[in-house]
């Protein structure tokens, strides 16, 4: 008898796994590009700047002056104000 249990719940859990796997691929093929646009346009605000750039120049930079961490969008050091 708990043979069959597991078996039944191997099953069941299968299904769901494959159910989930297959929405994914739809969803992701009928968005294709507008999900990567929406990353790029939400850390180009939280940057403080309208620009979005590719994702190669993104990232985190050190400042020549005093040496704290910011993001790479920005063209100045928020602590300090020296240009990059």
């Amino acid at each position: 008898m708990s043979d069959q249990i597991i078996i039944s719940l191997l099953i069941g859990g299968f299904i769901i796994n494959l159910t989930t796997m297959i929405l994914v691929i739809i969803l992701l093929k009928k968005n294709k590009g507008k999900i990567m646009e929406n990353v790029e346009n939400g850390i180009a605000e939280i940057a403080g700047t309208n620009e979005t750039k590719d994702s190669a120049v993104l990232g985190v930079v050190f400042c020549r002056n005093c040496g704290q961490q910011f993001d790479s969008l920005k063209t100045v050091c928020p602590h300090c104000k020296t240009p990059r």
